[in-house]
């Protein structure tokens, strides 16, 4: 395609290359409806597209959100209670989303098989534009208001999705700050919606809200990969645009307002169980002089990343560095930085944990170290370091849960929703450049940065918020008065018609033929193999794997920890947070850290817990000594050119690490405590889970010592004990472990893998390696009697246990439960098969109980195959116990005829999709290690692959029966506030502490 030509209605109105994520960029716009379009073409397999709606908000009733849950419940073409359920049980998609920001909702899906591509936008297209939004699906995934065991309440998915984002502190006292300094832009408004205001929304409003702004000229369709954009427009014609002949001009979010006026101080509450002052925020926050949609908005957002990271990108950096040794609080404000997602760049600069009289002393100290870099500027040293993280930026290849593209599509809705070219962001390489040629030209180009976004920036306002139990308490009340006012205004006879419409609905057994399945001759065949291979000149074992990692270095270093006594195993987990943040024998830890991050990026350390299916075990007897262990591992990432000076500086940091600096020791070990109140509130299933089977197999007690509530307790004993002490004790465990010998791993492509050669017996050398000897020998019952939580003063969690069950008192107003379940054991036919029966679960019976009925956001069943267990889990679920009691009753009572043929093979194709996911270079050479030294060949998984295909219903009657004959194991753990349980769920739980 040309510039200026015209295919289809569509007028091409520049194709431009991008040569950042090596793509040409193709952008179109439909002359008969207005539809713009924008592809990334490349040689990706994995296609993707996203359907983006520009959807402003004037309240905070969360009508864009509930509709983003509802239109994919249902549409002309596909009548179906639930499309995208459908989907997630039988779809070979690799991504499937929806999500709501403060002015878009976007709906992307892609999958690496082009008749699957195609299906899913048919699909996703259909529901966008023609939905049916029925009033039963308003009722499900918006509000309803219900009678429940003599109690009036308020139920919706999305109502209980936005109280637990209501119940999170830090995320509420984040977006108290975001509407002091949004003020009046209509950004202060929360799109999700307010769970004080969501019952104010009526089923009219809803369906009127999709009427403004869901058409083809308020919708902007991203494209991403190989498939031609002549093969998608033909796709799009014929199967929906076509029925549009209305070029109805698209909303503009570029209009000019005029704002109200800042206020320079704010104090404001967010509700908490306790006034605990560690939680007390104080940040500044500055709204920029830049708006997205202005020219050069692009590089301004660029100039802001990079003060971001400069300023506070890590523990060295020098305004991070001046925070944490002022001591006025315990750790920076979560959302420190800047954001650039939306029209308004905004950005905030604070500390938690700041105790009300240093509130104006942290405003100063914010000033005056501005005002200092303003007129001083920076050292080389912490520019160096900044571009190194963007170097790392532009050219590391991520893929995580999401694939590559959804990162691009983030950059390009960023510009293109404001009017500007939707690669505009994309161009970060030629962009960079510039800033370099400015920054280098120019010797206080970054001090007038300084003046010009801060201090000479008048939109700012300095922000306090502070936890209230009052607020708290009201809110609780508030919400009983908000449903029964709501329960008065519809009236006894509407609620009872709802519920039973509802009802109906929900019981309704939908007919999926219209969705068409997918044929195994459709399967893409090839597996990427393993790339991992040992390497045989080296006198400790190295592993190399070849992977397009761009010219970068990933390098893991990993000693056996395994030799640690089991109660211990706390302080590994504490020894491996700190390890690359703590000072050395002979230097500071900010020089110290600086010095690395002028020449490597992602410096850190962990512990990795393997474990050997039984089906391998007679297998790495030879390799015993490496292989099933656990291992405390620092990894490192590092470009190419600077291979030589980052493993010099690298092996020195290791060996000279000393927890001596007594200040500094106790600042990470608050703020790590700090940082676990915020996970156990704003992640409670986690929390769950790690409890819920921690005396099942070595690796969930492993797990919860390292990572959960056993760890907290270490964690705030240490503070309470000597710290001279604390600091001999991890000395002596961080030299003990460093005694074990090591293995190493490099993770890079070939050119990468030459320049490494070259230096890495110097580097094995320096860091004194030797093969590990010796193998492990612990058991679950070495951990078991370190498991017990207990009551006390630093534990204020632990509500009730017993050998069964054990409640964990949280913040906010919703709950989440977790069990777990044995499940046949690993590399056999019958595992494979009971994986199977847990997708077909969770993507039915689990996913209309619980989560539709129920009104839970969240329902999984997942297998942990390769240790003979499954979890179930709840998610900001409105009743635990009952999604317990409900998941338990549906288990035990599965019959051999619960799901057909049909059924079956779409669970198994789902599942074979996974398997096909793409990796990033990272993640793949990652857990080709993890396999590795976990005995989990290429063989096996083909194995696990083959008995996966040759499942058939005989084998799903099987494994229903063996899998509702399963016990639960481990404990049923709930974590909830208190005010949650009902009389009937306090008198189930005894001794319930309130």
């Amino acid at each position: 395609m040309k510039k200026g030509e015209l295919y289809k209605s569509f007028k091409v109105l520049d194709v431009v290359d991008i040569p950042d994520c090596n793509s040409k960029g193709v952008y179109l716009k439909n002359e008969v409806n207005g539809l713009e379009i924008f592809h990334l073409v490349n040689d990706d397999k994995e296609n993707l597209f996203a359907f983006a709606f520009k959807t402003p908000v004037e309240n905070n009733c969360g009508i864009p959100h509930i509709i983003e849950h509802s239109v994919l419940c249902g549409s002309q073409k596909y009548p179906l209670k639930d499309p995208f359920l459908v989907l997630q049980k039988q779809s070979l998609a690799t991504y499937l989303n929806a999500y709501t920001t403060k002015d878009r909702t976007v709906y992307p899906a892609s999958s690496m098989v082009k008749v699957e591509y195609f299906k899913l936008m048919d699909i996703y297209a259909d529901s966008v534009f023609f939905s049916l939004l029925r009033e039963e699906t308003f009722l499900q995934e918006g509000i309803r208001v219900t009678e429940q065991n003599d109690e009036i309440k308020l139920q919706g998915v999305v109502y209980n999705e936005m109280k637990g984002s209501y119940s999170s502190f830090n995320s509420l006292a984040g977006d108290l700050v975001d509407e002091e300094i949004l003020k009046g832009t209509g950004y202060d408004l929360d799109s999700g919606g307010n769970p004080k205001y969501i019952p104010d929304l009526d089923y009219k409003t809803f369906k009127a809200f999709h009427k403004k702004y869901y058409y083809p000229g308020n919708c902007l369709l991203f494209l991403y990969g190989n498939i031609s954009t002549e093969e998608q427009i033909d796709f799009i014609t014929e199967n929906f645009l076509y029925k549009f002949t209305k070029n109805k001009k698209g909303v503009s979010l570029s209009k000019k307002q005029k704002l109200p006026e800042i206020k320079k101080a704010v104090n404001k509450f967010a509700p908490s169980k306790d006034e605990d002052y560690k939680k007390n925020i104080a940040c500044i926050s500055w709204r920029m002089p830049v708006t997205a949609d202005s020219p050069d908005s692009s590089f301004q957002a660029l100039e802001l990343m990079f003060l971001s990271e400069l300023l506070l990108g890590s523990d060295c950096a020098p305004l991070s560095k001046s925070l944490l040794k002022s001591n006025l609080g315990i750790n920076e404000s979560n959302f420190n930085g800047t954001c650039i997602a939306f029209k308004y760049h905004t950005f905030t600069i604070g500390l938690q944990g700041v105790k009300k009289e240093n509130f104006r002393k942290t405003e100063k100290l914010i000033l005056s170290e501005l005002h200092k870099y303003s007129e001083e500027g920076f050292l080389s040293e912490d520019i160096e370091r900044t571009l190194m993280s963007f170097n790392f930026y532009n050219k590391e290849i991520v893929r995580y849960s999401t694939p590559f593209s959804v990162n691009l599509l983030s950059k390009v809705l960023r510009s293109w929703c404001y009017g500007n070219k939707p690669w505009s962001q994309l161009l970060l390489n030629q962009m960079l450049e510039t800033l370099k040629e400015k920054i280098s030209s120019d010797s206080s180009y970054l001090q007038h940065l300084i003046k010009k976004y801060f201090l000479e920036n008048k939109n700012r306002s300095f922000v306090t918020v502070e936890p209230s139990i009052k607020l708290y308490e009201k809110n609780l009340l508030e919400e009983k008065k908000r449903a029964q006012a709501l329960y008065k205004l519809k009236g006894e006879n509407t609620v009872l018609h709802e519920e039973k419409i509802l009802s109906a609905y929900q019981n309704l057994i939908d007919d999926e033929s219209c969705i068409k399945k997918i044929s195994r001759k459709d399967l893409p065949k090839e597996l990427v193999p393993s790339t991992l291979k040992r390497l045989d000149s080296y006198e400790i074992p190295v592993f190399y794997s070849k992977n397009p990692t761009n010219g970068i270095l990933y390098c893991q270093i990993m000693f056996p920890c395994d030799t640690v006594n089991p109660k211990d195993y706390p302080l590994i987990s504490i020894l491996a947070s700190f390890a690359t943040q703590i000072g050395l024998k002979n230097k500071e830890w900010d020089i110290a850290l600086q010095e690395v991050q002028q020449v490597s990026g992602d410096f850190r350390s962990s512990v990795m817990c393997l474990n050997i299916p039984d089906c391998v075990k007679s297998d790495i007897e030879k390799e015993s000594s490496i292989k099933g262990r656990d291992y405390f591992v620092f990894e490192f990432k590092v470009l190419s050119e600077n291979i030589k000076a980052a493993f010099e500086i690298i092996s020195n940091y290791i060996l000279s690490i000393d927890f001596s600096d007594e200040k500094r020791l106790m600042e990470l070990l608050k703020i790590s405590s700090s940082e676990f109140i915020s996970l156990l509130n704003q992640n409670p299933s986690y929390i769950a889970n790690l409890r819920s089977r921690c005396t099942v197999t070595r690796e969930g007690a492993v797990k919860e010592l390292l990572y959960g509530l056993k760890n907290y307790e270490v964690l705030n004993n240490l503070l309470s004990t000597d710290i001279k002490k604390a600091a001999q004790k991890l000395n002596k465990l961080l030299k003990s472990i460093l005694s074990n010998g090591a293995i190493l791993q490099l993770n890079c492509d070939t050119e990468t893998y030459a320049a490494a050669k070259k230096h890495l017996p110097h580097f094995i050398s320096d860091l004194r390696l030797h093969a590990p000897a010796g193998k492990n020998n612990t058991s679950i019952n070495d951990f078991l009697p370190y498991l017990r939580l207990k009551q006390s003063k630093n534990n204020k969690f632990l509500a009730f246990q017993n050998k069964d069950v054990e409640v964990i008192s949280i913040e906010g107003s919703v709950s989440y439960a977790s069990c777990t379940n044995y499940m046949a054991p690993y590399g056999t036919k019958e595992s494979e098969a009971q994986i199977v029966v847990m997708h077909l679960l969770e993507n039915s019976i689990l996913w209309e109980e619980i989560r539709n009925k129920g009104g839970a956001y969240g329902v999984w069943l997942n297998s942990v195959s390769a240790l003979g267990y499954s979890t179930f889990m709840t998610y900001r679920d409105p009743t635990p116990f009952n999604s317990i009691e409900k998941y338990l009753s549906i288990k035990n009572s599965l019959c051999e005829n619960e799901f057909n043929d049909d059924d079956i093979e779409k669970s198994i194709m789902s599942l074979y999709s996974r398997v096909i996911e793409p990796e990033s270079p990272y993640k793949k050479g990652n857990k080709d290690m993890m396999f590795y030294l976990s005995g989990r060949t290429d063989s096996i998984i083909k194995m696990n692959i083959r008995n996966l295909l040759s499942l058939n219903k005989k084998d799903i009657q099987l494994a229903l029966k063996d899998f509702s004959s399963k016990e639960v194991c481990g404990k049923i753990v709930i974590c909830s506030p208190a005010s949650n349980f009902t009389k009937k769920e306090k008198k189930l739980v005894k001794n319930f502490i309130i």
